[in-house]
């Protein structure tokens, strides 16, 4: 089988925009990309900072669900640390009935730094505290009767679902990471879906790879990486001229004034000492978390990432408010027509 394509929506959106209509417009696209053949769509969660508007995945998709009839539905993802365990493994059990199976649970420690203020978290106990739920919500899919657990942030005292998952053992799971490899780990030993999610240079991709294949082999089990999904911008125009003109002030206006002002430059350094200033929309096409230009060129960069990193399943495309609707839309339409055949 070849590589698998879907969208990723963190979303984000412009705090001047209309949050109705920027919520409407991400459901339409999932339609128009589900006509187009990708394979699947992810929606994040956020809760703070005004542009990252979806709090809730699982609402988003339940609503996608019914528009739709065969894209596979993802969380992407639903930050553990938030939540009660059982919550969202009684949650993500209905959703799966309400989606007749088309439902993948997207787990991850929350990435942004307002949410952990917000919720009181200490950013160092977001990834214990993942690692905790993770094993919780396991527990609970693959138990028939109650569950109890007594752990440093949960406890459950002899507490069932009420409706059982719509698959057997609950539904596939993925789990995120972008700078550390705590959630690769995890994904190898437990067997379960990794994702590469934001703007990882090739170089920690690579990394990401790694320790895929060597916890898996630590623990018996095959490789994830036909199931490894990873997250790239994703334009394509008729040339690259184009298509560079097409997205560069939505692009600096995301990046620099706002990823960049959350902190996360460093993230996309090759080396941690270059200057700030080097980090630039060039940069991050010539690293790889960018895929911008012609068919042609798309084709050539997506072909290079999977040479230098190795076998992955999935590539999602992060949307983005950079350009017109009519424009994106043909920007996809490019991609399955041109692009997608040859990779």
């Amino acid at each position: 089988m070849g590589l698998r394509t879907g969208l990723f929506f963190m979303p984000d959106h412009p705090e001047k925009e209309n949050t109705t209509l920027a919520l409407k417009r991400d459901i339409e696209q999932i339609i128009y990309a589900e006509k187009l053949g990708f394979d699947e769509v992810w929606m994040g969660e956020h809760h703070s900072g005004g542009r990252e508007i979806v709090p809730s995945a699982e609402i988003m998709l339940a609503y996608v669900a019914a528009l739709t009839k065969r894209i596979t539905l993802g969380t992407g993802v639903v930050s553990l640390p938030y939540h009660h365990p059982f919550q969202v493994a009684e949650r993500i059990a209905f959703l799966e009935h309400l989606t007749e199976g088309r439902l993948i649970l997207g787990v991850g420690a929350g990435g942004l730094p307002s949410d952990m203020e917000l919720f009181d978290i200490a950013p160092e106990e977001t990834r214990p505290m993942m690692n905790e739920s993770l094993e919780m919500i396991m527990k609970i899919f693959s138990t028939e009767g109650p569950v109890s657990h007594k752990g440093k942030y949960w406890e459950m005292n002899e507490m069932e679902l009420n409706v059982k998952p719509y698959t057997k053992g609950g539904p596939p799971m993925a789990i995120a990471g972008l700078a550390t490899l705590n959630s690769f780990t995890l994904a190898a030993k437990h067997g379960i879906s990794p994702l590469s999610v934001m703007f990882s240079p090739v170089h920690v991709l690579k990394q990401h790879g790694e320790t895929l294949d060597v916890v898996a082999a630590e623990h018996g089990r095959p490789s994830p990486r036909p199931d490894w999904r990873i997250t790239r911008v994703v334009y394509v125009a008729e040339t690259t001229e184009q298509a560079w003109e097409d997205i560069r002030a939505g692009a600096e206006e995301t990046y620099y004034d706002y990823l960049f002002g959350l902190g996360l430059r460093p993230l996309a350094k090759v080396d941690p000492d270059m200057p700030d200033e080097d980090v630039t929309l060039e940069y991050m096409a010539e690293t790889g978390p960018w895929i911008i230009g012609s068919p042609d060129d798309c084709v050539r960069k997506i072909n290079n990432l999977k040479k230098e990193i190795g076998e992955f399943g999935t590539l999602l495309i992060t949307t983005y408010d950079w350009t017109t609707v009519d424009k994106w839309n043909k920007s996809l339409e490019l991609f399955m027509r041109y692009v997608k055949p040859r990779i």
